[in-house]
């Protein structure tokens, strides 16, 4: 059992980066939750002989911990871990937890959203809650089949549909479900209504079918592809999209009545599609791909390491997605760059996200998993994207010089040099991190989110990086090329940093990055790494 003190602990000091000598504190976020980060200098471990008890923690880190009313839960450490980057992890708050892939998800408001899926063909999952996910509530399957898509249109009106073309709709906030005929035998792979009335479903044998009428009767249209239809989006009823497998995407200006071949740019699949307003849409599946001319062309704008599953827009500008091993992306400037809001939050794959425009995300995939975000948005694990908007011009420390690095050696103290600042004469790239001018603290079993910033570019370039020393890309390279774009001549692009598995605190490394002829070097340093979960244990 952990006290409600040691869950404190965890909140305070797991989103501190305390860097080097001493315990000094820096502002910052680790990339690795439920993680404090030390710099070379500090003790590699802390012991019962050097804490006695939560004042003294508090002194030692530097800070004062609040008294606490007594009390005891228990936490698990992917529960700790949700906390820590902003998330609540609601999967005990179900019936269904760890035995189940959760599917689909839908939200009307903050307190009202609804989930479906199954683990196995014959295994049907519905989830309700009406007090933002404080109590899930499963309800029954008029037929035991696996839902893979459900939709609300507003707290009473919702459909729900899935393996073998099963369909059920519910009229009072899904307290019963009613079956209906989906017109199909084919499992139901996507669904999106525009209103109470008019809805579209795609199936896994590429047929597109729509109602008008709520569902009461479906019109199936002509098989639009070859190639497996997996997301399905209309902007109006007019105006509509669907992706899948073999890089397809397909364009319908008629209803749906007949449909239009995209070229995407690619033969790799796509899972989801969706539009935040009729100019403006994003495609992803290997990666991410934007159009801003209603679908006519679409370019790529973030190559993702992992399969992404689904993409859901908050409002204007700001768009989520989700995939394998616990990927949760977010972009805030229409896809010119994308942050990982949860890196190490769960290597569970997540496989749908909705996302309010209060704010409110919530994400489901295998193992029950359940994941909340509040409209507050909760301590962040990585910095603030970049706005469209002019920035001030942050100050970049001066270039290493070509001196050979020192290898598993404390780093000696800089002496405090004049740092540069930015000019609007041509064109620049930084690299940025959550501890601001301080060297690039990367855990030693840990890894590290750094910005690459950009500002007086042309509307698109190839951004290269470079690392020397024990670090990687998330690609297990030292190396890496990508395109990007900007939007007004600034933009940013989101990178990993890692250990390269054989790197001792002290070492230390450096970063280059190049694009358009500008180009920005940063140190970095491996640092110790204290693991909470550890701590606590040896705290009680």
């Amino acid at each position: 059992m952990l006290r409600t003190t040691r869950r404190t602990i965890l909140r305070r000091f797991g989103a501190l980066l305390i860097p080097m000598t001493g315990i000094a504190l820096l502002a910052g976020t680790p990339t690795v939750p439920a993680h404090a980060q030390l710099g070379a200098g500090a003790p590699a471990a802390i012991t019962l002989d050097d804490i006695v008890d939560d004042a003294a923690l508090g002194a030692a880190l530097g800070a004062t911990l609040d008294a606490l009313p007594s009390g005891e839960e228990t936490l698990t450490q992917e529960e700790i871990d949700a906390t820590l980057a902003g998330w609540t992890d609601q999967s005990r708050n179900s019936s269904v937890y760890a035995d189940h892939t959760l599917r689909g998800v839908t939200a009307v408001d903050a307190n009202h959203a609804w989930i479906v899926g199954g683990e196995l063909d014959e295994d049907c999952v519905i989830l309700r809650t009406t007090d933002g996910g404080e109590h899930w509530v499963r309800e029954g399957c008029p037929r035991n089949k696996q839902m893979t898509v459900v939709h609300f249109h507003d707290r009473n009106v919702g459909w729900a549909a899935g393996r073998d073309g099963t369909m059920f709709k519910s009229t009072n906030g899904g307290d019963d479900w009613s079956r209906i005929d989906s017109g199909t035998g084919s499992t139901i792979t996507a669904m999106h209504f525009v209103d109470e009335s008019n809805g579209w479903t795609a199936t896994r044998n590429s047929r597109i079918q729509r109602t008008v009428n709520g569902g009461g009767s479906w019109d199936q249209s002509t098989k639009v592809s070859e190639a497996g239809v997996l997301g399905i989006h209309f902007v109006d009823r007019n105006t509509g999209f669907v992706v899948g497998s073999e890089g397809l995407v397909m364009r319908s200006t008629d209803r749906g009545a007949t449909w239009n071949k995209v070229d995407s740019g690619t033969d790799r699949r796509f899972h989801d599609v969706v539009f935040s307003d009729p100019k403006n849409g994003w495609i992803a599946g290997n990666d991410i791909r934007f159009s801003d001319n209603i679908g006519g062309s679409w370019r790529r704008v973030h190559n993702a390491d992992k399969t992404i599953e689904a993409l859901d827009v908050q409002s204007p500008g700001i768009v989520w997605a989700v995939g394998d091993e616990g990927l949760i992306l977010r972009s805030t400037n229409n896809g010119a760059s994308w942050d990982r809001r949860a890196v190490g939050l769960t290597e569970r794959g997540m496989r749908d996200i909705v996302a309010l425009s209060d704010g409110t995300v919530w994400a489901v995939g295998t193992g029950g998993r359940i994941l909340k975000r509040n409209g507050d948005g909760g301590p962040a694990p990585t910095l603030p994207p970049v706005a469209p908007t002019e920035r001030p011009a942050p100050t970049m420390p001066p270039p290493p010089t070509s001196t050979p690095l020192p290898t598993n050696t404390p780093r000696p103290t800089a002496t405090p040099t004049v740092v540069p600042t930015r000019t609007p004469a041509g064109p620049w790239v930084a690299a940025e991190w959550s501890g601001g001018v301080a060297p690039i603290y990367v855990g030693a079993k840990g890894e590290r989110l750094v910005e690459a910033v950009f500002g007086n570019m042309p509307a698109s370039g190839v951004l290269s990086g470079t690392l020397t020393g024990p670090a990687t890309f998330a690609n297990g390279e030292q190396t890496f090329a990508s395109n990007v774009f900007s939007r007004n001549g600034e933009g940013s692009f989101s990178m990993v940093l890692r250990t390269d598995g054989s790197a001792s605190p002290g070492e230390t490394f450096v970063l280059r990055l190049d694009l358009a002829g500008a180009s920005d070097e940063r140190e970095g340093m491996i640092a110790h790494q204290i693991v909470f979960g550890w701590l606590m244990k040896n705290l009680r």
